[in-house]
């Protein structure tokens, strides 16, 4: 949870623990996110690395997005294009679009 004052208003401190508590749930202080570098509170019982799950796609996915170095099979391939002519037939039966925007892939 990133650190802002509608964030602490709702939050109680405990000195001697050094915990922070919203509706009986224990936060603790974290200096920095793996991504943003701000500091951030994060829920004790499972404790986290970024400040917010924006963080943390980003940090998953920037450097390593899901195709890299891989490619789709046969089977897949042909299943993605099955769906594309039932979706291009569909599109022409209910006569929305024009027939040259079919053609030049411009749907």
């Amino acid at each position: 949870m990133k650190i802002c004052w509608d964030n602490l208003e709702k939050l109680r401190y405990n000195l001697s623990k050094d915990i922070w508590y919203k509706n009986h749930n224990p936060y603790i202080y974290k200096d920095s996110c793996k991504v943003c570098k701000d500091p951030y509170l994060t829920n004790l019982r499972k404790i986290g690395n970024f400040c917010s799950n924006k963080c943390s796609y980003e940090y998953k996915f920037k450097d390593n997005p899901p195709m890299k170095n891989k490619t789709h099979s046969e089977r897949t391939k042909k299943a993605m294009s099955e769906k594309k002519k039932e979706k291009i037939i569909l599109l022409v039966n209910m006569e929305c679009i024009d027939l040259q925007h079919i053609i030049h892939g411009t749907i």
